[in-house]
């Protein structure tokens, strides 16, 4: 018991740290150690009335804790993810940056004292114009602004600019239009525009001499995931929500404007036009959250609802946890005795082969699905990757057959070449002269902000330049970032190679991470799932394999020498049905010796009883012939008084002549003890009419309590026996309470499957300790009248009928003895 309760004990501890690192210190931990505590108690006193521990006891304990812990852990991440939508939506709805803005009123200051911009101002105003951009990008804008990208332009009264479309505009003016869509003022000469609905947009100005405005334009990028090098592109400050699981749409006057993420939004708001403003609501598998902005845009946030196999996870998760942490706390506490715990019985060791079997399988199952699953997916990226560099090839081939060498191109169109295909083809493009050294790139900021190395993988430039390799993939890797990248050759006019393409290509690390964890999740839930119900089959076919063995221990712990044992029926021929057909022969041989044994115990019974009855009669029939002897002295003498010895001697030898008769009527009782000639008697009514017998007895109160219907109590045997074994109780016990006031004699009957099952109870003095032994032994009795016989024929009236009696206890409070009667059906011929 002691090693128990510190098994729950570790149990319980285990789950609540568990419990406490899951949920992350919050109010859930303590309530589930509240509810663990409780499941653990309720459990332990379950096993406290349970001699040894089985797996399903187990499986019961783990479901109990593991149940609770996901139903809080998938509130919480619910809980949370409902927050992290609130958070965009306002995120959204808010369209600034504290960074920038502090960063502007840092720019301010720091320009106000700036005395090279003092003196700057002072140039001509040719010199001054581009000096003072130069000098603002070199000093205060390069690697400043996080996130952001700038425009910066000088505007003078006189300026001109030139639009996208070939519009020339001035310059002032042009910049006073952009404000009038300011959102708010951020600060001294900073404006937050909505002319960007996708970005947020900052306009500053910094006014200079005569009229002239240096205008700073500020803007960020949601940058779009799924190429190479993007996630490394992807704002990462601190207030920027993660939006890899969101979908998000901004509608102008019901009319789509944006649009992020997977979910199709349509290009009207009427879809959401029945829903609230700031309440959740599920459409089409997502949770959505609908909000307004102050410019009139409504703002809607969607996400994936949580899947079902999620859910699970959770449980499984904690339940795989649970398990090993029994089994390594079963190990710890119960020691060297750990073995016997799973090795009880073959019931026990069943289960445990079926479940290490079936875990065996799906672990294997699931290792070689992973294996070739991964395998398969790498194949078909290198298939994918060849085939989408070979078309970049060809189209690059194309494009630049005009050149002698690539170089002849210029850096301005092969970076627009790359960017085109970049987009065609979804992939990012890196092409490298003969060197090895960087020439364009799609994605030119990974190379500026030194992310990589201008210079080619070595072992790529190796395996193409020297070993003539068509194809070359490998894995690099950029930080914690790992990706698939193909090197090909490029030819223009001649064999000789003249570029080196390459394409990194790789799923954005949060996709990686998804895909992987949903297929772990299923093979988890899978496998816990299969545990279970592999546990709960375990348990049930192991019962009923070892149902037949279970009745046949029942049956051999039953057996008894003096009883009638009943045979086992078995319809299979297989090895069970060989060892039951062997039992049925033990007990055809056991009734046999049980026949021999009670034969021999008769003969023995009998010459004791006829040594006894020969003692008996010897007793009167010596004073009998002494008397005689007497008389006919006295006869022959002619002695006085003759007459009135012979009155009194007469007198004496009728008595004796009594006592014989009793005892040859004994005998005969005891001889017609052992007939067959039974037929089925309800053995209630024999008691009933026994009761009325007696019931006159003075201080005596009978009680009959029975169990079952009248058709129930049915025995075989003959009713003189059956009056005659309770006629002898009776009257026994009636003896023994003589001397007290409320005497009470109560008889109890029940059924059971094979017997009527009489305890036989009154409150009499009861039976000395040093006497109890004695008490069916003929001739023993406790009084000074009787003959000692009346229990002896009991006892051999009942074994005659196939049933027992025996002494259960006997003290100053009472005697109690337990008889069972053969059970039978009543039949309508008897």
């Amino acid at each position: 018991m002691q090693n128990r309760r510190i098994y729950t004990l570790g149990v319980f501890t285990f789950s609540s740290i568990i419990g406490i690192f899951v949920l992350n210190h919050s109010i859930e931990s303590f309530l589930i150690i509240t509810l663990l505590l409780i499941v653990s108690l309720l459990i332990d006193s379950v096993l406290k009335r349970l001699k040894q521990f089985y797996i399903l006891h187990h499986l019961i304990y783990i479901i109990a804790i593991a149940g609770a812990f996901s139903l809080l852990i998938n509130t919480s991440i619910e809980e949370n993810k409902l927050h992290q939508q609130k958070y965009i939506s306002s995120f959204l709805v808010k369209k600034g940056d504290k960074a920038i803005e502090q960063f502007w009123e840092k720019l301010n200051k720091e320009l106000l004292n700036d005395t090279l911009v003092q003196r700057l101002n002072h140039e001509e105003e040719a010199v001054f114009a581009d000096s003072i951009l130069n000098y603002f990008e070199e000093y205060y804008f390069a690697d400043q602004v996080n996130g952001f990208s700038y425009q910066l332009t000088y505007c003078n009264s006189y300026d001109s600019l030139l639009l996208a479309n070939n519009e020339v505009v001035h310059c002032q003016d042009f910049f006073n239009d952009l404000k009038s869509s300011i959102i708010s003022k951020a600060a001294n000469n900073l404006y937050l525009l909505d002319n960007e609905p996708d970005n947020i947009y900052y306009l500053g100005e910094f006014n200079l001499r005569k009229g002239a405005v240096i205008y700073i334009e500020l803007t960020s990028y949601f940058i779009p995931g799924g190429l190479a090098y993007a996630e490394l592109l992807i704002d990462k400050k601190p207030d920027t929500p993660d939006l890899s699981d969101y979908s998000f749409a901004k509608y102008y006057q019901n009319i789509l404007v944006s649009k992020f993420g997977d979910y199709e939004f349509h290009t009207s708001s009427g879809t959401f036009d029945n829903y609230p403003l700031n309440e959740f609501f599920n459409l089409n598998d997502y949770k959505h959250y609908k909000t307004l902005a102050s410019n009139g845009d409504t703002i809607i946030v969607s996400r994936p609802l949580i899947k079902i196999s999620s859910k699970i996870f959770s449980f499984s998760y904690i339940f795989l946890i649970l398990a090993v942490l029994i089994v390594l706390l079963t190990s710890i506490v119960y020691g060297s005795n750990f073995n016997q715990l799973f090795n009880l019985n073959l019931r026990a060791r069943l289960q445990m082969f079926f479940m290490i079997a079936l875990s065996t399988i799906t672990l294997t199952t699931a290792i070689i699905i992973l294996f070739y699953t991964n395998k398969n997916n790498t194949d078909k990226l290198h298939a994918e990757l060849n085939e989408k560099a070979h078309s970049v090839l060809i189209e690059l081939q194309h494009k630049l057959s005009g050149y002698n060498s690539i170089e002849e191109a210029g850096d301005e169109e092969l970076k627009e070449l790359l960017q085109k295909f970049s987009v065609v083809f979804f992939t990012d493009i890196n092409l490298y002269d003969a060197q090895g050294i960087l020439i364009a790139s799609s994605r030119p900021q990974i190379f500026n902000e030194g992310f990589l190395s201008d210079l080619i993988n070595p072992m790529a430039y190796e395996e193409i330049m020297v070993d003539n390799l068509l194809f070359y993939n490998c894995t690099e890797t950029i930080g914690n970032l790992n990706y698939y990248s193909t090197y090909l050759p490029l030819f223009i006019t001649s064999d000789k190679v003249a570029g080196i393409i390459n394409l990194p290509f790789f799923a954005r690390q949060t996709e990686q991470k998804k895909s992987f964890r949903f297929l772990l999740f299923t093979f988890i839930n899978l496998f816990v799932i299969l545990g279970i119900l592999g546990a709960i089959v375990a348990v049930l076919y192991s019962r009923l394999l070892t149902k037949p063995l279970s009745v046949l221990q029942s049956n051999i712990s039953n057996i008894r020498i003096d009883m009638q044992n009943s045979k086992i029926y078995w319809k299979k021929d297989d090895e069970i049905g060989q060892l039951i057909s062997e039992y049925n022969k033990m007990v055809d041989k056991l009734e046999a010796s049980s026949e021999m044994l009670k034969r021999s115990e008769r003969e023995l019974a009998w010459r004791e009883l006829a040594r006894q009855i020969a003692h008996e009669i010897k007793n009167p029939l010596t004073p009998m012939k002494l008397n005689i002897q007497y008389l006919i002295r006295a006869k022959a003498e002619n002695r006085e008084q003759f007459e009135e010895k012979f009155e009194d001697i007469s007198s004496g030898l009728i008595q004796q002549i009594d006592t014989l008769d009793r005892v040859a009527e004994m005998f005969t009782d005891m001889a017609k003890s052992n007939t067959n000639n039974f037929i089925a008697i309800n053995l209630i009514e024999i008691i009933e009419s026994m009761i009325k017998l007696f019931d006159k007895s003075e201080n005596v109160e009978f009680k009959l309590v029975k169990d079952g219907a009248d058709e129930d109590f049915y025995t075989r045997g003959t009713e003189k026996n059956l009056t005659q074994i309770f006629n002898n109780l009776i009257k026994n016990s009636l003896e023994a309470i003589s001397k007290k006031e409320n005497g009470e004699i109560t008889i109890s009957v029940e059924t059971s499957e094979s017997y009527l099952n009489v305890k036989f109870m009154d409150n009499g003095g009861g039976i000395p300790e040093n006497m109890k032994d004695m008490v069916f032994t003929p001739y023993f009795t406790t009084r000074t009248t009787g003959t000692g016989l009346g229990l002896a024929i009991v006892k051999s009236l009942i074994t005659g009928m196939g049933g027992n009696i025996k002494l259960d206890k006997s003290d100053e409070n009472g005697t109690v003895f337990l008889i069972k009667f053969l059970k039978t059906k009543k039949t309508n011929n008897e």
